[in-house]
């Protein structure tokens, strides 16, 4: 993973996708996701994307195309975005959260 750092917004709410080392206390037992209020300067929202499946490195200013895997990492902690089939136990939907997984990668 290289490139810029940025952060991924819930439109209807404005709410940041946000992280740290807080793993959740049942489920899937991975590091906590949660969305929060907007703060200018949090760094527990910053993200980066990366390919996925083998493809080489993401670059600052590569095209991304439709139909492309990619994967997003957590700048602090280094952990994957991922979704489980666990349900989330602040919102009872399904959970989302952190994995050192590799999805793929090399």
């Amino acid at each position: 993973f290289s490139g810029s750092a940025f952060k991924l917004v819930h439109i209807p709410s404005n709410y940041h996708v946000t992280s740290s080392q807080v793993t959740w206390g049942s489920g899937s037992h991975l590091q906590a996701i949660t969305a929060c209020e907007p703060e200018a300067s949090n760094p527990n929202a910053l993200w980066q994307i990366g390919y996925a499946n083998d493809r080489p490195a993401c670059s600052a200013g590569d095209v991304i195309k439709c139909g492309d895997v990619v994967s997003l990492r957590h700048v602090n902690t280094r952990k994957y975005l991922r979704s489980s089939t666990h349900r989330a136990p602040l919102s009872g939907r399904q959970e989302v959260s952190g994995d050192d997984g590799n999805f793929g990668r090399k």
